[in-house]
């Protein structure tokens, strides 16, 4: 069984445009299929675990096919896990036609980077903005893109908890170290 990721995904842009994004991923199965971004190389298997030996093995298979997946996730998301929530308009007196839509979903292992950098290529005129977290919490971060260009920042629980603390050292030549990578010196 994977660790889920909750994805919170804001798109801004025209109404036109939003509403083209969503045309275009929308299929008979689902709402936001992600081969309508990037196509699927090969159909999704359901893994068979035959006994408890095997278990530990399929769980690193399917972390490696995940991370292998041109999705940046091995699966679809499952439709009960999808909520597309009506489009705002824009604030009244804004200068621009930017609208919003937020669309939460679930993924397994990893959140869909890949997908969303594709989607921002083939939709230039839209912002994704992509903020998601491991169930665990151990893992997580903001993801921004547009026109093909992204950004990245880790919010994961660790990285959260060393910049509160204190818990990273930055030298002079640039290199930060945490305390537990540095060596003791005898």
């Amino acid at each position: 069984m994977p660790n889920w990721v909750t994805n919170d995904l804001r798109i801004y842009g025209p109404k036109t445009e939003i509403e083209r994004f969503l045309y275009h991923v929308k299929t008979e199965d689902s709402d936001f299929d992600f081969s309508m971004i990037i196509p699927r190389k090969t159909a999704w298997e359901p893994w068979q675990v035959n006994s408890p030996e095997e278990l530990a093995g399929v769980i690193r298979a399917m972390i490696n096919a995940a991370r292998e997946s041109p999705w940046g996730t091995d699966r679809l998301i499952w439709p009960e896990d999808l909520h597309i929530e009506k489009m705002k308009e824009p604030k009244e007196g804004a200068l621009t036609d930017e609208h919003s839509i937020k669309i939460l979903f679930d993924t397994a292992w990893f959140p869909p980077l890949p997908v969303i950098k594709e989607a921002s290529k083939q939709f230039p005129d839209l912002l994704f903005y992509l903020d998601f977290e491991e169930e665990a919490g151990q893992s997580g971060g903001l993801y921004r893109a547009q026109s093909g260009w992204d950004a990245y920042a880790d919010t994961s629980k660790i990285a959260r908890w060393e910049f509160e603390h204190g818990t990273m050292c930055k030298f002079e030549d640039g290199r930060v170290v945490r305390p537990f990578d540095m060596k003791d010196p005898q």
